[in-house]
């Protein structure tokens, strides 16, 4: 099953649907976001937020460190100057860089020239560098209790970055991650979001394929449950490898390098969603995992 609408999942966790973009919440003392958002999106996550009667989230758990997922904090620290960040080591020594501050900056400038309105309120740079910081240090392997009864265990997910995580809700067994667990896209194909690198996704997946999961939580279209979590999982472990057989084929057949980015465009990464943030995500992973192809013959 897909579940598209805002609300509550299971005990005490909650989806918040902005558009396409999906993000996760979990209503329990010191209430935690999984992820953030970009400067753009976060009136209408606070709306969200609002219109479930949800408070200010305290904690904000990291799966990666991409502009859409981090570039808000600033002015969520505003609202709430003593929010803790939780990331792995790695994540928070990115973040830390100025390079990458500077790069997210740009980003969610674009970003909200593009997709935001005119009166889109943005962090100044100082205030970023000083947002990004990370307050607490995660691992993969560790657990977070949450009461009695409930935790999450933080989960290797490598692929769609270097750093990424993933968070098994536990006992619901609903697991939260990032693209790298792919773009579910009904009956078309699966597509992987390897913005790092496609074999590493393949690995990660294989990994998780035959855990126990009753539900994957996706950052675009939702929630999906039951059979459908593993059979999305397969379908994606065969795409990549499908992807990656299928373009050595065609560069030795001859074919040419427009035809196959066509082709690949076409199967994997076309969409006629009028969502154009999620239009824009899919193209910056084709763009790397096109890229990663064209190297690979290199």
């Amino acid at each position: 099953m897909l579940i598209r609408t805002s609300g509550e999942l299971v005990s005490d966790l909650f989806l918040l649907t902005l558009g396409e973009s999906s993000h996760y919440y979990l209503d329990i003392q010191s209430p935690i976001l999984f992820d953030c958002c970009a400067s753009f999106q976060l009136p209408a996550l606070l709306r969200r937020l609002d219109s479930l009667h949800l408070p200010i989230p305290e904690r904000i758990l990291l799966t990666h460190p991409h502009t859409e997922r981090v570039s808000a904090m600033p002015l969520l620290r505003r609202l709430n100057p003593n929010l803790t960040v939780y990331a792995t080591r790695e994540t928070a020594d990115h973040l830390g860089q100025s390079r990458t501050a500077q790069e997210i900056f740009l980003e969610d400038q674009l970003l909200s020239e593009r997709f935001g309105s005119k009166d889109t309120e943005r962090p100044t740079l100082p205030e970023l560098v000083a947002a990004l910081k990370v307050n607490h240090y995660i691992r993969p392997g560790d657990t977070i209790a949450l009461g009695a009864q409930s935790r999450l265990r933080v989960q290797s997910a490598p692929g769609h970055t270097p750093y990424s995580v993933a968070y098994l809700y536990e006992p619901a067994q609903y697991l939260i991650g990032d693209n790298g667990f792919g773009y579910f896209r009904d009956q078309l194909l699966s597509a992987p979001g390897a913005d790092h690198c496609l074999t590493t996704v393949q690995d990660t997946i294989e990994r998780f394929v035959n855990l126990n999961i009753a539900a994957l939580c996706l950052p675009l279209r939702g929630v999906i449950s039951g059979s459908l979590v593993k059979r999305h999982l397969s379908n994606l472990i065969r795409n990549v490898q499908d992807l990656k057989r299928e373009y050595s084929e065609a560069v030795e057949l001859g074919v040419s390098e427009s035809e196959i980015r066509q082709s690949v465009l076409e199967s994997f990464y076309s969409t006629q969603n009028k969502d154009a943030f999620v239009e824009h995500l899919y193209q910056r992973s084709f763009d790397s995992v096109w890229k990663q192809l064209v190297n690979s013959k290199r």
